[in-house]
């Protein structure tokens, strides 16, 4: 069992969701209308950007 306040490492195959577990609840969370910066996804590498905007813009 897991106790808070404790590192935890989950590990998960490609294609289970694991992108969108993070972009749903951000994309949700957007204001229509407003025009300038609403949030910034930062990733370690070019090859996970393309990915995630490959979900994003199907």
């Amino acid at each position: 069992a897991w106790k808070e306040g404790k590192d935890l490492i989950l590990l998960s195959p490609t294609g289970s969701g694991k992108t969108l577990a993070y972009l749903l609840p951000l994309v949700q969370s957007l204001k229509p209308g407003i025009t300038g910066v609403q949030a910034i996804v930062l990733v370690p590498s070019r090859e996970l950007a393309l990915q995630i905007d490959q979900v994003l813009n199907p």
